[in-house]
C-alpha cells in the first residue's frame, strides 16, 4: 500500500507531506481541506481553501468578542 503524498516548496527547502485525509469541495461547504503530517516535526495540519465568506464566517464564529 503507498502513502499519498504532495510536495511544497517553502523556506525550509522542498519538504514532502504525508496526506492523512482530504475534504474535497462540495457546495455546501464552499471550501476544501487538507490534513497533512510534517515530517520533520509530526505536526497535523490543516490548510483550507475556499470561499471568503465561507471561510470568514467560521472564523467570525471562533474569534467572536476577542480583540
Amino acid at each position: 500500500m503507498s502513502r499519498l503524498s504532495t510536495t511544497v516548496f517553502s523556506a525550509e527547502g522542498e519538504v514532502e507531506f504525508e496526506v492523512l485525509h482530504v475534504l474535497t469541495f462540495d457546495s455546501t461547504r464552499k471550501r476544501m481541506s487538507i490534513i497533512v503530517r510534517h515530517p520533520l516535526t509530526k505536526e497535523i495540519i490543516i490548510y483550507t481553501k475556499g470561499a471568503d465568506s465561507a471561510v470568514l464566517s467560521i472564523l467570525a464564529k471562533k474569534y467572536k468578542g476577542r480583540s
